[in-house]
């Protein structure tokens, strides 16, 4: 009996550590980088929309996958919006930046530009405090100060989707 008392602290440092190694393992897995390319100047909303049927793929190249808006602000891709990432229902620690092109030329976007309102996975909260998620859709706004209560950039991304 008194062997088995003495053992528990053992026993309970190793499993400690295992836990603690087995924790720290899935916490430096990453996904992809992820880079937005947006047309030279422009500001507003921006949306992603995914599984659109007939849109390319998303594709990993040089670890970044990348998205092109076109001037309406709009990008279409067939694949799913988690595509890239770590584990099912998280991407992962990665990299994301926003870019002004202009033909070949790229000009980051300062952070303090990019006005997220949605989660990555097109979750908000709407007027009443009730969480609403747009699976297929998530959106961003650019512009020197966040947009004004009136802006909606949800509301923007499924009016273009609509016309």
């Amino acid at each position: 009996m008194k062997k088995i008392i003495m053992s528990l602290p053992v026993i309970f440092l190793v499993l400690l550590l295992g836990v603690l190694g087995w924790s720290k393992y899935q916490s430096s897995k990453t996904g992809p980088d992820v880079e937005y390319l947006i047309p030279d100047g422009k500001e507003g909303c921006f949306a992603v929309l995914y599984e659109v049927e007939g849109a390319e793929p998303l594709e990993i190249k040089d670890n970044t996958v990348t998205h092109t808006f076109s001037e309406d602000g709009l990008f279409e891709t067939s694949s799913p919006y988690n595509f890239g990432w770590e584990r099912e229902i998280t991407s992962g620690y990665r990299q994301v930046d926003y870019y002004y092109v202009d033909g070949e030329e790229k000009v980051k976007i300062p952070p303090e530009k990019i006005h997220m309102k949605t989660s990555p996975s097109g979750a908000k909260i709407d007027e009443e405090g009730e969480r609403v998620v747009y699976e297929n859709l998530t959106n961003f706004y650019v512009g020197e100060s966040e947009p004004s209560e009136n802006i909606d950039c949800t509301e923007v991304a499924l009016e273009k989707i609509t016309k």
